[in-house]
């Protein structure tokens, strides 16, 4: 029911992450999984888990890489939608994608371009 709540007021889909947790996050010791980048406070003050965390990708994509160039496939075909608020959707994981690929570039494969 929490989480419910939590996520009601969200504009954008994400996972947010309770405010009454994140001083167990902050105070994790180690990079992963719960700091930074994997972890991120969004504008509106909530604590949220990042779209496209390092190598996660599914078992039918043989790399990490290849799952961005899907994802980008993805997000820039649903950046056409005539629909405002989902259009809106689709740009804030535009922003989450161009993370992505600027934080992790040195490992990714270079087919692997940002979202202009």
């Amino acid at each position: 029911m929490d989480a419910y709540a939590l996520e009601k007021p969200a504009k954008v889909p994400r996972v947010i992450i309770d405010k009454s947790l994140s001083e167990i996050y902050s105070s994790f010791p180690s990079q992963f999984p719960f700091h930074s980048p994997t972890m991120e406070k969004g504008d509106d003050d909530c604590l949220y888990l990042r779209y496209l965390p390092f190598q996660l990708f599914p078992p039918y994509v043989p790399s990490w890489s290849d799952y961005l160039i899907r994802a980008r496939q993805h997000i820039h075909a649903g950046l056409a939608h005539p629909e405002g608020s989902v259009r809106s959707k689709y740009a804030f994981a535009k922003t989450e994608f161009n993370f992505s690929v600027n934080f992790y570039r040195k490992f990714l494969d270079p087919a692997v371009e940002e979202l202009a």
